[in-house]
């Protein structure tokens, strides 16, 4: 018998913007290019810092950016042994459906995620699937509709996650080609409406969103 995830709604919280840039700042500085060109081409006074967390979260911790526990853990059961088992809680499940809403209600927009965990010294060109795009030795997934779905989402996310770094933006821009230069980059960081940061020990995500964007409606 396989395990029925609940989906939880997620509320949005405003953060302190000092607290909030100064862990945005540590997480992006030097991860990759994207992350660096990000620090240099963004205002982020022009936008807002938020979170967003399931109602049963333990907001008493959330400004603890790098731990964990703002989720309740979660028991599953197999009842094929009776066994139990933890996991670490996160919102990317919830968090998946979110982005593919506000993709699909604003078609010129992509996401542009990266992976610090992999490098084309590990890979070659030709095994980067159908989203993949290079930087030099870095790679990135670029998603848009009409090739875009919640569990393409939810995968790339779940590439994504390092225990210490995950980025996600959501941009403008679009490229057929595979491989970024720094004028490609430039470009997705001048466009940007939202940007995602991995926080919370993996649990869950700092966003930053450009002024009257409305990307995100949770």
């Amino acid at each position: 018998m396989g395990t029925k995830i609940i989906m939880k709604k997620l509320n949005k919280y405003k953060l302190d913007y000092d607290r909030a840039w100064e862990y945005t700042q540590e997480t992006l500085d030097e991860a990759n290019t994207l992350s660096s060109e990000l620090l240099k081409a963004i205002s982020f006074e022009d936008g807002d810092f938020f979170t967003l967390l399931p109602p049963d979260a333990n907001r008493e911790r959330l400004y603890e950016f790098k731990a964990g526990v703002i989720l309740p853990n979660q028991q599953w059961i197999v009842a094929e042994n009776s066994s139990s088992y933890s996991v670490i809680p996160t919102i990317r499940d919830e968090l998946s459906e979110l982005l593919l809403k506000a993709i699909n209600s604003k078609r010129d927009l992509c996401y542009v995620i990266d992976d610090v965990n992999s490098s084309l010294k590990d890979e070659n060109i030709d095994s980067l699937d159908v989203h993949g795009l290079f930087y030099r030795e870095e790679i990135y997934y670029m998603l848009n509709t009409p090739n875009i779905s919640k569990e393409l989402l939810l995968d790339y996310l779940n590439t994504s996650n390092a225990f210490w770094h995950s980025l996600c933006v959501l941009t403008k821009t679009h490229f057929s080609s595979k491989e970024l230069d720094i004028e490609k980059i430039h470009t997705i960081c001048s466009n940007i409406q939202l940007i995602m940061v991995g926080a919370y020990d993996g649990e869950g995500y700092i966003f930053w969103e450009k002024k009257d964007a409305n990307i995100l409606q949770a």
